[in-house]
């Protein structure tokens, strides 16, 4: 009986401490999980930043371009701007003469 006892009391002993292996390896394996996980992070976030920095150049070499069009396009605004205001002095001036033309012509013939 006593060996029983002390078999049964070793049996005990060794069940509690699987219990603890179990509990330490679960442990162990959640710690692993989540270093894997931030690992997978980690690396899902140095792919965004690349593909980030990727746009972003890209969006600097567009607004360059945009910047240098803008320019060309604000020079030819100013052209076009200046001949209007060549165009008008050109047609009031003829307009004037012509007036001025048509009331000597009036006076003459009344």
């Amino acid at each position: 009986m006593a060996r029983l006892d002390h078999t049964s009391g070793t049996i005990e002993a060794v069940a509690s401490t699987l219990e603890t292996v179990v509990v330490v390896q679960n442990k162990m394996l959640d710690q692993m999980q989540l270093i894997y996980e931030e690992q997978q992070v980690n690396r899902d976030q140095r792919a965004f930043n690349e593909k980030q920095i990727a746009f972003n150049e890209r969006q600097t070499a567009f607004n360059n371009r945009q910047e240098e069009t803008d320019a060309i396009l604000l020079s030819e605004l100013r052209e076009i701007k200046t001949d209007l205001r060549e165009l008008k002095t050109i047609v009031l001036t003829d307009h004037e003469e012509r007036l001025r033309r048509l009331e000597d012509f009036m006076r003459r013939a009344s």
